[in-house]
Formats: C-alpha cells, sequence, structure tokens
C-alpha cells in the first residue's frame, strides 16, 4: 500500500516536471499553431481518499476520528495560466 502512495506522488512529480520543461521549450515561443498566444500550462494536483485501510482496526479509528486514510495523489488537470 505505501509504495503505491509513493508511486503516485512520483507519477505526478513526473508529469509536474514534463509540464514545466515543456513551459521552459516554449519560453520564446508567441503564439499557438492556430494563432492564439501561448499560455504556460499548470500542474494541478489532488489527494487520493481512501477506501482500502489496510487492516479493520485501522479503519476503525480513521473512522472514529472521521478520517480517510489517503491513497495518494493524482493529477486532476492540466491548466493553461492567464498572465504572469
Amino acid at each position: 500500500m505505501s509504495i503505491d502512495v509513493a508511486a503516485s506522488g512520483l507519477l505526478a512529480q513526473r508529469i509536474r516536471m514534463d509540464t514545466i520543461a515543456n513551459n521552459i521549450a516554449n519560453a520564446q515561443t508567441t503564439r499557438t499553431a492556430d494563432g492564439g498566444p501561448y499560455r504556460r500550462r499548470g500542474v494541478v494536483f489532488e489527494a487520493v481518499e481512501g477506501s482500502r485501510p489496510g487492516s479493520f482496526s485501522r479503519a476503525l479509528d480513521a473512522e472514529k476520528r472521521g478520517k480517510m486514510i489517503g491513497q495518494g495523489v493524482q493529477i486532476r488537470e492540466i491548466i493553461e495560466q492567464q498572465g504572469d
């Protein structure tokens, strides 16, 4: 389970680095292929809410505290940023 959480974080950061590399590669680009202005992109992350707590006692403890056990991170979207 914890290896899956770590793997999801590594994958999300790899996508973030790819997005940053794309922004750097296009730093001097003024127009897109269809004529619009180039806009840098940013990555929006979100937590993956867990449903597999690993054991019944951990699930019960989490329920008592009103907390979910996280399962990692995922990319919600890649957005075009407006302005600077």
